[in-house]
């Protein structure tokens, strides 16, 4: 599954929000290499999902599709909608993990989405989840899986 790394990787929802929502996107949809940092620590893991040098970036319709509710809710255009969507599934591909359906695994957060998300981590193999979320990050470690900050991230893989 697995073609440029051994490490699995999943972004929860809010990672991307914090990206494509962020005041200062610093020239996205160009994402500059990391190191140097951005000063927006999801941009930087985004970005080196983006170099598909570090880690497999794995997804799910779940996540794409809440990514996608939040940005109508937010009023963005359907074309800027749409080209968000198309850049999170190709910087997905291109870091060599993919868009899975997983199946129901996870029963360990009292919140049903986060368990949505721990879902794609167990299928998937993925040592670590970068999320934003108290509830999940209170987890850390689950299941011999890393649950990390998106800056907590970035110092563990750079």
């Amino acid at each position: 599954m697995n073609n440029h790394s051994d490490l699995g990787v999943v972004f929860d929802v809010n990672v991307y929000l914090n990206v494509f929502l962020a005041q200062d996107k610093e020239g996205f949809p160009l994402l500059p290499k990391v190191p140097p940092k951005t000063g927006n620590p999801s941009q930087d893991c985004l970005s080196l999902a983006f170099d598909a040098e570090k880690f497999n970036l794995f997804t799910s319709p779940h996540i794409i599709e809440n990514v996608a509710k939040v940005l109508h809710e937010k009023e963005l255009e359907e074309v800027t909608i749409g080209r968000i969507l198309e850049t999170l599934v190709e910087i997905t591909h291109l870091s060599g993990g993919s868009v899975v359906v997983p199946p129901r695994l996870a029963f360990d957060s009292a919140d049903f989405e986060d368990n949505l998300i721990l879902d794609l981590v167990k299928y998937t193999d993925s040592k670590v989840l970068v999320t934003s979320d108290r509830g999940l990050l209170s987890l850390n470690p689950w299941n011999h899986r890393l649950i990390l900050s998106p800056m907590d991230f970035l110092e563990h893989i750079l």
